[in-house]
């Protein structure tokens, strides 16, 4: 018995021998491994004691071998285990998208053996198998072949060479070690895990995108520490990541709940049904981004709360799909998107005022407030993004009983106006940081900024947001045309009259004693909003010389604190310089000089008279301007034979600037801006020449985007103009037709216009290869070190095959600075991907330079940096240190 065992192992040991050298080896090979004599595996061969799966090879020096798609196991299954396999395989062929003819075989083979016994079941698994391969439709040879090699490869711990075809086409050979396979049921995919070298890391190759795949004689050892189920723990599908897993939160509509409480979607999470029969999910999710497909699944039953990039991702769709499908506006408010709704839905109704108007006004007071506590206020850019945001819950429109209903609407819409682009613009043009705003403060000012004092929690951790509440009282009486004591209007009502003595208890109700008053601009002029604006403007200069404060200005009226005698005196002794009002409204200078030269001495110009001045020589031409440009107007001139572009030259008018059309045209005429523009967007450096675009357009759409740029003042081509031509034009655009669909994707949108993402501008710098864009890459990577994902841009660079140029310019730019600008693993990654380089032969970087007159002002440290990425860096250290200098970051020890 004890010999029979022994032999049963030995042969054992020579099947997993021979499977782990696909190769083969010889009998005095084995025979050596498993310590036997040649003789006892000549033995086993001649008496056909080996497994029939084993068999020697006469061509390749009698070398034994195994057959690695022979059968190779034997086991018993009951009736719901081969019922099990039969779903997990019918499962694996209903969603892929490639036929597997091994799993049909699979169910072949468990059809075929259950015959003798339930002749129903057994005919069911046959018929299914043969479905499976009669399904030539989608075929994939190179993906089977793939798929057979890599399975070869994990069963035998061979490393693999791969080569991999990335999404634009691009196709990179590997070294890998398939560590784990896994089925993706969105994608109906299969993706392979495993170590990738370079660069030597953990990384998922989709295996459908694998154009070949050969076993190499290297081995490889799993490591102990992966664990595919705790690397996959919390991927919705496939996508992991190193960093920490994203909170995810959704709202299902009740007419869904049943449905998703039925499945459990994601490990660990949790849901919660609330009294409107709504449910949250929540679950903690490595990318949030792999479950787009899941969510547009239950369309307008799902509802993102975060995260932010997530709902906003969602709302840009809607979005896109508003417009694809034509759906009107005029068909109701909710195809306005959130910032639409917040600018022109009401907010009052005595007076009526939009949301923003009154929210304007709010946040007006709230910056006299804080100018008033400056030394009191710990967190002034709450109290602003308070004052902005306090009413967002009014987008709901939901009023009761005469009483706006803040709760639950607040939360609803907060989210998705802080993330809007057009709201992001506003914040920034007003230097409103929400980033070192707490959100959860913000959204509590929101829903009750009418019962503050109900909020102890809140007002104790951040008093600040009385101010809030006390703005908004403020700000809705001067709507309402009061003036008088601030102090008294507030004691009015037991509520205000709290509020206030709250502040005093913090210390913040300086400014809250003072009285307010109204000037109104006379005569005819307060039909002139410009007019308005310039002589508010100069006159809260002046204002503020004699203690007086301006707090608010609505179309002709001012509001201003402080004492009415004082006041009373210098409106009196107030005269309009004309000088200082062209100078506030940038007028050219020939409107300027022109219209000087008719006018009385400055100080005895009455406002009327200024109004008429500025209408027939500045106003006019806006209005006129504006009007042509509409699309009824020029419909009437065409039906007239009037083109727009003579009517522009009658009147002696410049047509609409290239700025006015990119804003015009959105996102119907695709283009980019790029160049100095769009460097000057994203690092405030160098600026522009003016008037010069540079634009990235579709091939096809090179001579739309001529007929509707150029006219007399506009120079459109692919090519700057030169020599006479030069000097005949206001504006210049340069068209290069070389938009991608990637590009358009990345783009970015400031102030309506599209601009190329900034690390798509930092790649096109660098390929340029010249001095000039290697310093404007250099300021954009300084002013936005705090912005970039470094993770994201060294993976782009990678792949854009630009590891030595950024590598190099990265180590450069951290040297001079004295300071990490690129964090130093961003630069060890990319260094992993070159090794070290010295011997080879020297790539020229920059290459567009003139190497002679660099020659000395290249530092040797540059010089020997460059030798380590394998590039001959010809690059001056001016270039460098003026970009540092200018933006403020100096090394301490240059």
């Amino acid at each position: 018995m004890k010999q029979a065992e022994g032999k049963a192992a030995r042969i054992n040991q020579i099947e997993r021998l021979l499977w782990s050298h696909p190769e083969g080896l010889s009998r005095t090979e084995i025979a050596r491994r498993i310590g036997v004599h040649r003789s006892v595996i000549t033995k086993y061969l001649d008496q056909d004691d080996l497994p029939p799966s084993i068999y020697e090879d006469h061509l390749d020096g009698k070398k034994l071998k195994i057959d690695r798609d022979a059968d190779l196991t034997k086991a018993s299954f009951n009736l719901h285990e081969v019922m099990a396999i039969h779903l997990a395989t019918r499962l694996l062929a209903t969603r892929t998208d490639k036929q597997n003819p091994h799993a049909a075989s699979a169910l072949r083979k468990l059809g075929m053996a259950l015959q003798r016994l339930d002749e129903n079941v057994s005919r069911h698994l046959l018929r299914s198998a043969d479905v499976m391969d009669e399904d030539a439709s989608y075929r994939d040879p190179v993906y089977l072949e793939v798929l057979e090699t890599l399975t070869k490869a994990w069963a035998s711990s061979r490393k693999v060479k791969v080569s991999h075809q990335m999404g634009d086409g691009r196709v990179f050979d590997y070294t890998f070690s398939p560590y784990f396979i896994e089925p993706y049921a969105v994608g109906q995919t299969a993706h392979v895990l495993g170590l990738r070298e370079p660069p030597g890391k953990v990384r998922t190759f989709k295996i459908e995108r694998l154009r070949s795949a050969e076993i190499l004689r290297e081995e490889y050892e799993l490591p102990d520490t992966f664990d595919p189920a705790e690397l996959l723990r919390h991927a919705w599908g496939i996508w992991y990541t190193e960093a920490e897993p994203q909170k995810v939160v959704l709202r299902f509509h009740p007419r869904v709940v049943q449905r998703v409480q039925e499945s459990t979607w994601q490990r660990g999470e949790e849901t919660k049904l609330q009294s409107d029969g709504h449910l949250l999910w929540r679950a903690e999710v490595a990318e949030p981004k792999e479950m787009l497909h899941w969510i547009r699944g239950w369309g307008a039953a799902c509802e993102v709360m975060e995260p932010l990039s997530l709902r906003q991702e969602l709302v840009e769709e809607s979005i896109r799909l508003a417009e694809l499908y034509q759906i009107s506006e005029t068909r109701g408010r909710k195809t306005m998107d959130v910032f639409e709704q917040y600018v022109s839905l009401p907010g009052k109704t005595d007076p009526e005022l939009t949301i923003f108007e009154h929210s304007s006004d709010v946040y007006h007071v709230a910056l006299y407030l804080l100018k008033a506590n400056l030394e009191e206020v710990r967190n002034p850019e709450l109290v602003k993004a308070g004052a902005l945001f306090h009413d967002v819950g009014k987008i709901e429109q939901d009023i009761q009983q005469h009483q706006w209903i803040h709760q639950p609407h607040s939360s609803k819409y907060l989210s998705p106006l802080l993330s809007h682009r057009r709201m992001k613009s506003l914040l920034a043009d007003n230097m409103i940081d929400v980033n070192r705003v707490d959100y959860d403060d913000l959204l509590l000012i929101c829903e009750h900024h009418h019962d503050m004092p109900t909020k102890p929690a809140l007002l104790r951790r951040c008093p600040d947001a009385l101010l809030v509440s006390v703005a908004d009282m403020i700000a809705s009486a001067l709507e309402t045309g009061w003036v008088g004591d601030i102090h008294q209007m507030l004691a009015a009502s037991t509520y205000s009259d709290l509020n206030q003595s709250l502040l005093e208890t913090f210390q913040l109700g300086r400014g809250l004693n003072r009285e307010i008053h109204r000037v109104d601009l006379p005569g005819d002029s307060v039909a002139d909003a410009l007019l308005n604006d310039l002589i508010f403007r100069d006159m809260t200069q002046q204002l503020k010389e004699h203690d007086l404060e301006p707090i608010l200005q609505k179309q002709a009226s001012l509001w201003i604190v402080g004492d009415l005698e004082i006041l009373g005196g210098f409106l009196q002794e107030y005269v309009v310089n004309p000088r200082t009002l062209y100078e506030s409204a940038n007028l050219t200078e020939d409107i300027y000089e022109g219209v000087l030269a008719a006018m009385p001495a400055p100080g005895s110009v009455s406002p009327d008279t200024i109004r008429y001045l500025l209408a027939n020589e500045a106003i006019t031409r806006k209005v006129m301007q504006g009007l042509v440009d509409r699309r009824k107007v020029r419909q009437a001139l065409e039906h007239f034979g009037i083109s727009v572009r003579s009517f522009h030259e009658a009147l002696g008018m410049r047509g609409t600037s290239v700025a006015d059309k990119l804003e015009a045209v959105g996102d119907r005429l695709p283009y980019l801006v790029v160049g100095a523009q769009a460097s000057y967007q994203y690092h405030q450096w160098r600026t522009p020449p003016p008037g010069v675009y540079e634009l990235i357009i579709e091939e096809e759409e090179f001579d739309s985007w001529y007929s509707y740029l150029c006219d007399s003042q506009i120079a459109v081509d692919k090519n700057f103009p030169t020599g006479a031509d030069s000097q005949r034009y206001s504006e210049v655009v340069v068209l290069t037709p070389e938009l991608t669909e990637d590009l358009w994707e990345n783009r970015n949108w400031i102030d309506r216009v599209a601009y190329i993402a900034p690390d798509d501008l930092l790649f096109r710098l660098i390929q340029a290869q010249n001095e000039a864009a290697v310093s404007e890459a250099l300021a954009v990577l300084v002013t936005r070190q705090e912005d970039w994902d470094w993770v994201k841009l060294a993976s782009d660079i990678r792949n854009r095959r630009l590891v030595r140029q950024f590598g190099c310019l990265f180590e450069i730019l951290n040297r001079e600075a004295n300071q990490e600008i690129v964090p130093e693993k961003t630069i060890h990654s990319l260094f992993d991907l070159v090794q070290d380089t010295v011997g080879e032969a020297l790539f020229t970087f920059p290459l567009n330079t003139r190497r002679e007159r660099n020659s000395g002002s290249t530092p040797q440290t540059y010089h020997a940096i460059g030798r380590r990425w394998g590039l001959d860096v010809g690059l001056p250290r001016y270039v460098v240190t003026k970009v540092l200098d200018d933006l403020r970051v100096l090394a301490d020890d240059k």
